[in-house]
């Protein structure tokens, strides 16, 4: 079951990297994503009890 908080945080985000897309903003898209997959993958990390 996804946490509620979570899926909230990454639907911002993908909205966030939406908006820089449509303003063409390569740089803002960029960091967005990264930001996106870094969330993503400290969230599984944590699901799969990786984390210190």
């Amino acid at each position: 079951m996804a946490d509620p908080e979570f899926v909230t945080f990454i639907i911002r985000i993908q909205d966030e990297f939406l908006s820089a897309l449509r303003r063409r903003d390569p740089v803002a898209a960029a960091e967005t994503r990264k930001v996106d997959l870094y969330t993503f993958q400290r969230y599984i990390y944590r699901l799969l009890s990786l984390t210190e």
